[in-house]
């Protein structure tokens, strides 16, 4: 193909130019290739990505692969306060959170068959072994999510207790530069506090159509 362009490159300009032995010297024809290239029509370059329904069955181009997500999370707090004595009141919570994986409420949903942490682990001993990554077994997906009646990506964590503690103190200074400084009695407060927040961050799993085992990318190189 680059030599047919090549030859085309050289018939335009030799006929344009009524010269018959002029010629695109080596090395700068790439520009007119490219521009024949285009009027010809021809693909230079494709990227495609296809998406498959939970069957294995493929989305017809240019249909969007529908994703619903399906996200439910807990939470329950309690909370008290104590006066210690008249300037000192202490306050006390715990708040417990229960965040269950997310999943795809049609069952389009993939993920490895293996733990992507245990299939790293086999290379590294494969290469410790002096074996090549081909070794070891490819990465196979299976259908997953609550709909399918599988484990989602993740496990769920059952352990988000987050306790709560918080000091509230008054001041009572009357006199000397302390009193200055507070502004003296019932002026000023002083707080502090402290808890354990935990937080989900598994939103980004579930924020692309193109998800894991159910969607594949080809590329065609350059013609």
């Amino acid at each position: 193909m680059a030599n047919e362009l090549t030859a085309s490159a050289n018939k335009f300009i030799q006929q344009r130019s009524g010269n018959p032995n002029l010629k695109v010297a080596s090395g700068n024809d790439f520009p007119l290739k490219w521009a024949l290239t285009a009027l010809y029509g021809a693909i230079s370059d494709a990227f495609i990505t296809y998406n498959y329904d939970k069957t294995g069955k493929p989305i017809p181009i240019g249909v969007p692969a529908l994703r619903s997500y399906v996200a439910n999370e807990y939470e329950y707090f309690a909370q008290d306060s104590w006066k210690a004595t008249r300037d000192l009141t202490l306050t006390y919570g715990l708040r417990y959170g229960y965040y269950p994986p997310r999943y795809e409420k049609n069952g389009n949903q993939a993920q490895t068959t293996i733990p992507l942490m245990q299939y790293l682990a086999q290379r590294v001993r494969a290469a410790s072994a002096g074996k090549p990554s081909s070794s070891n077994p490819p990465i196979t997906f299976a259908l997953a999510g609550k709909a399918n009646g599988k484990t989602s990506w993740y496990a769920p964590d059952k352990n988000n207790f987050s306790p709560r503690l918080a000091l509230a103190w008054t001041p009572g200074f009357s006199e000397g530069w302390l009193a200055k400084l507070t502004g003296g009695p019932g002026r000023s407060v002083v707080r502090v506090g402290a808890g354990v927040v935990y937080d989900c961050l598994a939103t980004s799993l579930a924020a692309s159509n193109a998800a894991p085992g159910l969607s594949t990318q080809v590329g065609l190189p350059g013609n």
